[in-house]
C-alpha cells in the first residue's frame, strides 16, 4: 500500500499518486471552499476517469445540509456504476469519509484538501505528522496555497458520472 504523503501544490505528485492506486474510488474530503471539486475535476481529466461532486450531484436541498441531506442510494447506485466502468473514480464532498460509510462503499484513498496561506502551511504539515500512521485507507493531505479558481468546471466537463448537474 502506497505510503501516506502531505502534498504542496503540486498536482502532477497528485496525479501520480492516483494513477498508482490502478482502480477504485478516490475520495477528496474537506471543509467547504477547501478546493475539493475542482481539484477532483483536475485530477479526472488529468487521468481520463470519472468524477462526481455530492453536493451536486446527490445533495437533497430540500433536506439540509452534508450527509444528512444526501440521497445516499442515488449515490451509492451510481458510484458503484461508474466503478463498473472506470478503473478509477474521484469523489468529493464534505463530511467525505461519513458519506462513503453511510453508503457502504470502500475507498482506495482519502485526499484532505485544504486551501491555507502560506502563514498555516507549516501549522497543516505538523497536524498531518500527528495523524494515525496506520490508518487505512491511506491519507492523503493536499494543501492548496495558490489562490482559488474564481470560477468552477462543471462535472459535465470532467465527465460526470451525472448526466446533468
Amino acid at each position: 500500500m502506497p505510503a501516506r504523503r502531505f502534498i504542496k501544490n503540486d498536482p502532477e505528485e497528485l496525479a501520480a499518486y492516483i494513477k498508482s492506486l490502478a482502480s477504485g474510488l478516490v475520495v477528496f474530503d474537506g471543509r467547504s471552499g477547501a478546493g475539493k471539486t475542482p481539484l477532483a475535476t483536475d485530477m479526472a481529466k488529468r487521468l481520463g476517469c470519472k468524477c462526481a461532486d455530492a453536493d451536486r450531484c446527490f445533495l437533497d436541498h430540500q433536506r439540509g445540509m452534508f450527509v444528512g441531506a444526501l440521497r445516499v442510494e442515488e449515490m451509492q447506485s451510481s458510484l458503484n456504476a461508474s466503478l463498473a466502468i472506470s478503473p478509477l473514480v474521484m469523489f468529493s464532498t464534505v463530511c467525505a469519509r461519513q458519506a462513503v460509510e453511510m453508503a457502504k462503499l470502500s475507498a482506495a484513498a482519502f485526499i484532505w484538501v485544504e486551501h491555507a496561506s502560506l502563514v498555516r502551511l507549516d501549522s497543516a504539515e505538523g497536524q498531518f505528522d500527528d495523524y494515525d500512521d496506520d490508518a487505512a485507507p491511506p491519507s492523503i493531505h493536499v494543501v492548496q496555497t495558490r489562490s482559488k479558481p474564481t470560477s468552477q468546471p462543471t462535472m459535465r466537463d470532467a465527465g460526470s458520472i451525472k448526466s446533468s448537474t
